[in-house]
């Protein structure tokens, strides 16, 4: 996306050159090797590209937060994003020693029990948000109670891609480690802590590079079917010009 689209040119001829250009985008991405971080750099850039998708779907939208998750969630087909992270809420749980949550922590404790160390567990053993919803305590006024500054949905797999979209973007590292697995997925290691701390079994959570970037591709190819079905020209929702700040090249 280099510049202004003519008027001369069709919205299919539009939506055709917005997809090629991103496709290519994403084939370059993949060919990232042969460097010590090159996974990183893939998701970093993968997911930058479904950020900019994104804007197409909901230009309008001033929360980036919403506008990647709500587009991931509608366009990537990830059918785990709504589920919540086990051993997420089991840490979140063993830092608040609060009664009301009593329940919540025996369902934890249940569900994690059998996780066996050195197996590799898919995202299917985590609960669907809706198990969680109806352990989860409320206050007076009917809301989640919030542990730590923390809801229900911060633990989601949608809402900790985001999470690892921020870390790879703004600290320049990533929160997941890489395994070998096709999937998203959880692996016992040991926790290597700082000098003076205790070493402790921790359950890593890993979004490969090879999920983060079929979660790029879903999206691309179902923004293509949207753009096309409801007659959408993805440029209408970027602002080209000289200057850069949008606001001085709007007409």
């Amino acid at each position: 996306m280099t510049g202004k689209i003519t008027m001369t040119e069709t919205l299919t001829e539009n939506i055709d050159q917005f997809i090629s250009f991103f496709r290519d985008r994403l084939d370059e991405i993949g060919k990232i090797s042969n460097v010590l971080y090159a996974h990183q750099y893939q998701k970093l850039l993968y997911l930058s590209a479904v950020d900019a998708l994104a804007r197409v779907r909901w230009p309008k939208e001033p929360s980036n937060q919403r506008r990647f998750t709500e587009f991931v969630h509608g366009f990537a087909k990830w059918p785990d994003d709504r589920r919540v992270s086990l051993p997420h809420l089991d840490k979140l749980l063993k830092d608040s020693t609060a009664l009301q949550f009593s329940a919540l922590r025996e369902f934890v404790r249940r569900k994690m029990k059998d996780w066996k160390p050195g197996r590799i567990y898919s995202l299917d053993v985590d609960p669907d948000i809706e198990d969680i919803i109806k352990l989860w305590p409320k206050s007076d006024d009917g809301k989640d109670v919030k542990l730590h500054g923390l809801g229900i949905k911060s633990l989601t797999h949608i809402k900790l891609l985001y999470a690892c979209r921020n870390t790879l973007v703004h600290e320049f590292r990533s929160p997941s480690a890489d395994f070998s697995s096709a999937g998203p997925s959880y692996v016992n290691q040991l926790s290597i802590p700082y000098v003076g701390g205790r070493k402790t079994e921790v359950w890593t959570l890993s979004y490969p590079v090879s999920f983060i970037k079929g979660i790029a591709t879903n999206c691309l190819d179902n923004l293509e079917t949207y753009l096309r079905q409801n007659k959408i020209d993805p440029y209408d929702s970027f602002v080209f010009g000289d200057y850069w700040l949008d606001l001085l090249n709007r007409d």
